[in-house]
């Protein structure tokens, strides 16, 4: 699922926003990579 919204938000088109919930940046940032290598 999250590699098919990050595929959509790629596309080369502006106007994409999105977020992410976790209890730190760092932790943001994790999750955001294991959402990629999914």
């Amino acid at each position: 699922m999250y590699s098919s919204i990050l595929q959509l938000q790629n596309t080369g088109h502006s106007g994409t926003l999105s977020t992410i919930h976790a209890n730190s940046a760092k932790q943001a940032l994790a999750r955001l990579a294991s959402c990629v290598l999914e």
